[in-house]
């Protein structure tokens, strides 16, 4: 096949359960956020389970960005504060935290040993982590795609397609490793690109529905 002939030079990375525990890290954050709320407005309800199904109440009334995990929450937020300025201040404080993920052990060793060999780095997420940010991951990155700069969220062929375009590269020389076997197994493949499954963590999440 093609795929088989042109060799590799680009490996892009899912995020969440596949460079870290997502759970581990969002449980955090919501707390964090929590804390800031029951101080600042206690009288918001702002439960896990409440929270989550009031972003999924936000999707619904917003189809055109329900890819969008910060325009949810922000917006969420500004709903149950019923303050702007209040809801902006918290959404900071869960999304400083969002972006303090403990890795996988050997993970950026992995990536490491890769930048080494010679292989570009990218990654391609449905969530709103922001990797090139994070200590010891964003200088080994030569570009992130999300699915809120797309417009769209994995499997989508316009997420594969911009991460050639950032990586400057054809289908056949890029691999994608993730932990969802439809989003990034079943989608890079059908973008022409080869696929690593990455299993996730037993009590992982399955996709980014719950990505509160």
């Amino acid at each position: 096949s093609i795929c088989a002939a042109m060799p590799l030079r680009c490996v892009v990375f899912d995020l969440d359960d596949t460079l870290w525990h997502t759970i581990d890290t969002l449980t955090i954050a919501h707390d964090k956020m929590e804390e800031v709320l029951s101080e600042r407005a206690p009288n918001v309800d702002a439960s896990t389970e409440t929270f989550r199904n009031a972003m999924r109440e936000s999707a619904a009334s917003n189809p055109t960005k329900a890819h969008d995990f910060t325009f949810l929450r922000q917006d969420v937020l500004k709903t149950l504060t019923k303050d702007p300025a209040l809801a902006k201040e918290v959404f900071d404080i869960w999304f400083a935290w969002r972006n303090k993920p403990s890795f996988f052990p050997g993970v950026l060793e992995a990536l490491a040993a890769l930048k080494a060999a010679g292989y570009k780095i990218g990654t391609l997420t449905d969530g709103n982590a922001e990797p090139c940010k994070m200590p010891g991951l964003g200088e080994m990155l030569d570009f992130t795609v999300s699915a809120t700069e797309v417009g769209a969220s994995k499997p989508d062929a316009k997420c594969f397609r911009a991460c050639e375009q950032k990586a400057s590269m054809k289908a056949e020389e890029m691999v994608m490793v993730g932990d969802n076997l439809i989003k990034d197994v079943q989608g890079a493949k059908d973008a022409g690109w080869r696929s690593i499954f990455c299993r996730p963590p037993p009590n992982g999440f399955v996709g980014s529905d719950r990505d509160i």
